[in-house]
């Protein structure tokens, strides 16, 4: 929980700095801030990546047994046009 709530101080510090906080950041506090932001963002967007694919992982699945359903299914009716003899 601290983890989340220093990520978020550092956002808010980085995107809205108060005059005071601006006068004591130097480039080298601000190169820090920016590249934490941005390892910060690349992990969400990972994050982000990885649940969508599991997601439609989950989705293919289901639509590949339905369609093996489908054709387990399709032979049987195939049958009865062959044996019209």
């Amino acid at each position: 929980m601290n983890f989340i709530k220093n990520l978020f101080e550092i956002f808010s510090r980085t995107l809205f700095p108060s005059t005071k906080q601006k006068k004591l950041m130097e480039t080298s506090d601000q190169l820090t801030y920016f590249i934490t932001w941005v390892v910060a963002s690349g992990v969400i967007m990972i994050i982000g990546g990885l649940a969508v694919y599991f997601i439609m992982k989950m989705f293919e699945k289901s639509k590949s047994d339905e369609l093996a359903e489908d054709i387990s299914e399709k032979p049987s009716e195939g049958d009865s046009i062959f044996s019209l003899g």
